[in-house]
């Protein structure tokens, strides 16, 4: 009787510990396409649409209290907060660092991403972000420097 129990709360914990991940990576899965969506209107210029995905963001993450959750719960909001593109650019980095660790650690991606840099990002500091596309389309400078950047990383 004591081993079925044994069995039993080791199944139950198993079972949970799967749920948990699926749903980490369906919550990963969400919070990428809105990060997409917002690397597409940073790329247009285009302050309406870059709150609007980062209130998606919000939205998806919700009141967690995972760290790296909250972090990117925290960018977002400056990014809906910023009056100005330079301002959701500057948030745009560090949402692009975070995304970044969420994606490596749950592995959510389902398709290829490319990690892309651009030195001149950020008054030369440089800016990292990930795209779908092999093809360079930088959020940080638009149409004034669309294609400045490399392909740093593939991520499968």
């Amino acid at each position: 009787m004591k081993m079925l129990k044994t069995i039993v709360f080791t199944l139950v914990v198993l079972l949970a510990q799967q749920l948990y991940a699926q749903t980490g990576n369906e919550t990963a899965r969400k919070v990428l396409t809105a990060y997409l969506d917002i690397k597409e209107a940073l790329v247009a210029t285009d302050i309406k649409a870059a709150a609007g995905s980062a209130r998606s963001i919000q939205t998806v993450i919700g009141k967690s209290q995972e760290e790296l959750l909250v972090k990117i719960y925290a960018d977002a909001a400056t990014i809906v907060a910023s009056t100005t593109v330079e301002g959701q650019r500057s948030a745009f980095k560090t949402l692009s660092e975070n995304v970044y660790q969420l994606i490596r650690s749950t592995q959510a991606n389902e398709a290829t991403l490319y990690r892309q840099y651009c030195p001149m990002a950020e008054k030369n500091t440089g800016g990292y972000w990930l795209s779908v596309s092999k093809e360079i389309r930088n959020p940080y400078f638009g149409d004034r420097m669309l294609m400045c950047g490399s392909v740093k990383e593939e991520i499968n």
